[in-house]
């Protein structure tokens, strides 16, 4: 049994957490109405396939009820230790209306299922992790050298996905990445609509290249809407879709997961060493390949971990109820 709330495993008997002290809801049957009510939603969103496997989960077990997080609520996965902040589910804001590139247009409104996103950008020490439990080779050290607490670098998209995969997560989709940096209205920058170059990582303005990136979490005034910190500098970061020029044009409304195919991989946030403020947008576009031959200081990625409205393992389902 693990926290609705910071995800630290518990003792099945505990009624609330050791950790974070989150009371802990108890299984309990459910009246046979409200199991039956249950199964034609899902039959509804799901198909038959669903129907069955939710009649299997009546016959042989009680479903759990949690309260549904809150916006900014904190969750630690615990392949990685990552810290997570929670993004609800709902519509928002994508792309630009007027200022920005031609591939932000045209501006249209997004709806997402709720997902948790990690807070900072993978770290080194989290990397090196996953590389010693798959026995992978570390990528090439930067010239400062490997810092535990700095984000990594030198990784390529299937690095990335490979290491997402490995922590039970994925790479953010575009419209999950821009949501959690923008907030659901549509703000300019993480923090706000004007450009402030003490709230993230950067070159603009400057005239020599700073030391090492600054380690992960340095910016906390620049912080997104849900908490999550450095969506604009430090290093770009990886997404899952492929990009596509005139995506938004004909995009669905409903979870975009980016064009099928493509050649170019989709990068956001900016860098410590970008030089102009456009750049740290939240929704500006930047698209890469880097072929497996090269390496780039200023790339790295987060995760995200999707969260259900009701999930089936072990013959258990899991509703959750708004706070």
């Amino acid at each position: 049994m693990y926290c609705p709330q910071c995800g630290v495993e518990l003792p099945s008997n505990e009624r609330f957490c050791t950790k974070c002290g989150a009371a802990i809801a108890k299984s309990r049957p459910i009246k046979k109405f409200w199991i039956i009510l249950f199964i034609v939603m899902v039959s509804i969103v799901g198909g038959g396939g669903a129907v069955w496997h939710m009649i299997s989960i009546y016959k042989t077990r009680s479903i759990r009820i949690y309260p549904v997080p809150k916006a900014g609520s904190i969750r630690i996965n615990l392949k990685d230790g990552a810290t997570m902040v929670y993004v609800p589910a709902g519509e928002f804001l994508m792309g630009s209306i007027l200022e920005g590139e031609q591939d932000e247009h045209p501006q249209h409104k997004v709806y997402l299922t709720g997902y948790w996103i990690y807070k900072y950008e993978v770290t080194v020490a989290q990397y090196r992790q996953f590389c010693l439990a798959t026995k992978r080779d570390m990528p090439p050290a930067p010239s400062w050298g490997w810092q535990d607490d700095h984000p990594i670098v030198n990784v390529n998209w299937d690095d990335a996905a490979a290491y997402a995969s490995w922590a039970g997560a994925s790479l953010p989709t575009e419209a999950q990445w821009e949501k959690a940096a923008r907030g659901a209205n549509g703000q300019v920058y993480p923090w706000g609509n004007v450009w402030d170059g003490t709230k993230c990582s950067n070159l603009v303005g400057l005239k020599a290249l700073p030391s090492p990136p600054s380690h992960v979490g340095s910016f906390p005034a620049g912080a997104s809407p849900y908490g999550a910190l450095d969506m604009a500098g430090s290093v770009w970061e990886w997404c899952a879709d492929w990009f596509g020029f005139e995506y938004y044009k004909n995009a669905p409304h409903w979870n975009p997961t980016g064009p099928k195919t493509g050649t170019y991989r989709v990068l956001r946030g900016g860098s410590w060493i970008t030089e102009s403020p456009d750049y740290f947008r939240a929704a500006y576009r930047y698209s890469y390949s880097v072929p497996k031959s090269e390496f780039f200081i200023n790339i790295g990625f987060r995760c995200v971990v999707r969260s259900p409205h009701w999930e089936a393992a072990n013959h258990t389902a899991t509703i959750y109820e708004q706070c």
